[in-house]
């Protein structure tokens, strides 16, 4: 079998060099995700990148094509006495980046992820001490195929649940699904749907492409107001991934609106067949009677289906909203291991007697 070569990007200008590489990759992945395309992943690096950390993106060949990628980036950390490196993935934490992953050449997952680890424990061993890797999805193949790497050298490590992502399934029959909802449920939807047009004059928008860079400025100043989670940094990195596109940024913005006033806005993020919902906001002042966010999302997956999307995420949170809307979930996991020198070893003794702790004093 051929030899993979391994080189590292660690500038912002080899990394560039990637870009048309990047993006048939991850199309070309067993589960591809709009989080680890080219354009977002450089919209968070130049948005939250720090003075403590650097690039570190490994990326493998084989035959002089390009069968994986790891967008890695590394962090100098403290904690307690003890001063160290931490390997992650560039998107996490901030902005929600809710699936990362290795992106790696469909059926060859177990190759990359050996070569990955062998890597790591050789060549890569002197720039890191710890390996944290968070939101992979649950059914990853190079999750599977790196743990069994770890196994096989006997070595210690720590898989912890991340998020559970609740997820519409949508069917080519949009009656069927909602047909398929609870009562309740669907009560109180058309009830609610009822009582707005009824009341006021309403209207449901929606934008895309060039129409959808150019709402920005009023789908952020009117989250910026409503919600209770001031979007200051999503804000910087979605302006600065739509300057990455002309006129076909895939981000869909929704507003709701009664009488003429936004009371509901929604920016969601398209991939494929996928429509992810990414932000939120309500006016909670106007008629606290009826569930302005849950009528928007309803009507955005109607629209969604009769679009010809398949799938309608909610990303990463335990609403309850979501799961009376939902049909699947997806799970993700956290990945740690240490590197095989004293300081990495008391850093995962010190996590092992934390959790011991926990069991013996709860």
């Amino acid at each position: 079998m051929t030899k993979i070569q391994i080189s590292q990007i660690n500038t912002q200008e080899q990394w560039r060099q990637l870009e048309p590489a990047w993006n048939p990759l991850v199309q070309n992945e067993s589960s591809p995700s709009f989080f680890l395309t080219y354009e977002w992943l450089r919209a968070w690096a130049e948005s939250f990148l720090s003075a403590s950390q650097k690039l570190c993106i490994l990326a493998f060949h084989e035959n002089e094509n390009l069968i994986g990628l790891a967008p890695f980036v590394i962090t100098r950390k403290k904690k307690g006495p003890f001063r160290f490196r931490e390997i992650s993935f560039i998107g996490a934490p901030q902005a929600g980046s809710d699936y990362l992953n290795v992106i790696i050449k469909k059926g060859r997952e177990k190759s990359v992820a050996e070569a990955l680890y062998h890597y790591l424990q050789n060549k890569g061993a002197s720039q890191w001490d710890v390996l944290s890797l968070t939101d992979i999805p649950a059914e990853s193949l190079f999750l599977l195929h790196f743990i069994n790497s770890i196994e096989n050298q006997g070595r210690y490590y720590q898989i912890r649940l991340s998020a559970y992502c609740p997820v519409v399934k949508i069917p080519t029959d949009y009656d069927t699904y909602f047909a398929g909802l609870s009562k309740s449920w669907k009560k109180k939807f058309k009830q609610d749907v009822r009582v707005l047009h009824r009341d006021y004059k309403a209207a449901h928008k929606t934008y895309e492409g060039k129409d959808a860079k150019e709402r920005l400025p009023a789908f952020f100043d009117f989250y910026n107001k409503k919600s209770a989670w001031p979007g200051g940094g999503s804000q910087k990195m979605l302006y600065k991934y739509a300057d990455r596109f002309n006129d076909n940024i895939p981000v869909q913005i929704d507003f709701l609106e009664a009488d003429g006033r936004t009371v509901a806005a929604l920016l969601h993020l398209k991939y494929k067949t996928c429509l992810s919902m990414y932000l939120m906001a309500v006016d909670k002042d106007f008629n606290p009677r009826l569930s302005l966010g849950n009528l928007l999302v309803g009507m955005c997956i109607k629209n969604a289906a009769h679009a010809g999307y398949t799938c309608y995420d909610f990303l990463k949170g335990d609403e309850s909203y979501k799961f009376h809307w939902a049909n699947h979930g997806c799970r993700t996991l956290k990945l740690a291991f240490w590197e095989n020198h004293p300081l990495p070893k008391t850093l995962a003794l010190t996590r092992m007697l934390e959790n011991v702790g926990k069991i013996l004093l709860r």
